[in-house]
């Protein structure tokens, strides 16, 4: 029997995963508030993605890949969805690409439409040129994500990056991990 793994977007903005045999049926369900309490309590607004299965078991294994991304994906998604804009240097992307690579993107497709993205400037702002600063005592290395996000006045850095999250804040600019991220701009 076929499945589906599908994203919905719900009302709050939030992005729900999840897996079925008859897809059309599931989005009536959840719509409805009948399919489970996240959608109940926060119905969908839109599909936004699917894929097809040969077998309802091979749905739910991409429905728990996904899961296992967690929040680093869950970034690259809302970038992806024009919700967030990503601020490049050559250095930065040199780093995102080996990120990228380090959460499961392994598949060439999926690191080249990125790549592709990146390429035609999509959501991005890019600098050539950034100051040159020592804010990250513990690993000068990450001084080029302060950098970058200098020179193009960002609001905030996401990262996982311990010795950038013990900075916190630089020149107005606030440090956060993804997690602290979807929390503080209710992105779940």
């Amino acid at each position: 029997m076929p499945g589906w793994f599908y994203i919905l977007r719900l009302r709050s903005g939030l992005l729900y995963v999840g897996a079925t045999t008859d897809l059309s049926k599931r989005y009536e369900d959840h719509c409805s508030k009948k399919a489970c309490r996240t959608t109940s309590l926060d119905p969908p607004i839109a599909s936004v993605y699917s894929e097809t299965f040969e077998t309802f078991r091979e749905a739910r294994q991409r429905e728990a890949q996904v899961k296992r991304w967690g929040n680093p994906r869950r970034i690259i998604d809302l970038w992806k969805n024009d919700q967030v804009v990503l601020c490049l240097s050559r250095d930065v992307l040199d780093e995102y690409v080996d990120v990228l690579q380090r959460i499961g993107l392994k598949d060439q497709n999926e690191i080249e439409e990125l790549l592709s993205l990146f390429a035609k400037g999509f959501n991005i702002l890019f600098t050539t040129k950034t100051p040159k600063l020592r804010a990250a005592e513990d690993d000068p290395d990450d001084d080029k994500f302060i950098e970058c996000a200098v020179a193009l006045k960002a609001d905030v850095i996401i990262t996982g990056d311990k010795a950038l999250n013990t900075i916190g804040e630089y020149m107005g600019i606030r440090i956060l991990t993804p997690q602290e991220f979807l929390k503080i701009y209710k992105i779940h």
